[in-house]
């Protein structure tokens, strides 16, 4: 499943909910939505963020557990803004929350 790359037209973008969908890529150019404050896209088959996306400098919640993703792979200058962890990676912040969101997801919290 892709996300159409006319995301980047909604210039007042401030949360992306994509968490959950089987992606594999983001749009290219998702680094172009400057007002992105949240951008939840944990529980996909992302291997990457897109080039570009270190430039979201108003994020403040970034959620990739749950995705095959090297903890490289994440921008240091978006490293404040991720919550729980990445591929086994020891938890950043908010530990605990993608196993809760998870849970949640599947009716068991």
């Amino acid at each position: 499943m892709q996300v159409p790359e006319a995301l980047v037209l909604l210039p007042q973008l401030s949360l992306l909910d994509l968490h959950g969908n089987c992606l594999t890529s983001l749009p290219a150019r998702l680094g172009e939505c400057v007002h992105l404050t949240q951008l939840l896209v944990g529980n996909n088959m992302l291997t990457s963020l897109p080039p570009g996306v270190d430039a979201l400098s108003g994020l403040t919640r970034l959620h990739v557990c749950g995705n095959p993703m090297a903890p490289h792979c994440v921008p240091p200058a978006l490293r404040p803004a991720l919550i729980g962890s990445i591929s086994g990676e020891e938890s950043l912040r908010g530990a605990g929350e993608c196993q809760e969101a998870a849970a949640a997801k599947n009716g068991v919290a």
